[in-house]
């Protein structure tokens, strides 16, 4: 048994660990996401909430 990165005791741990960093970059990203629009969104309604009722310049009943 060699150096060879394919050997059957060696490349499971690698694969096991390139799964696992995968997994967390990919549960960053979607935290990242969420957390953004969540942010985004509360922003947002707030924003509407704060405004007296018939004042919103999206709407055409003024």
């Amino acid at each position: 048994m060699g150096n060879n990165p394919l050997a059957p005791g060696f490349f499971p741990i690698v694969g096991l660990l390139i799964v696992a960093v995968l997994w967390v970059l990919a549960a960053l990203v979607l935290y990242g996401i969420i957390r953004f629009g969540v942010k985004h969104g509360m922003r947002s309604y707030y924003a509407s909430v704060s405004q007296t009722p018939g004042t919103n310049p999206r709407s055409d009943s003024r």
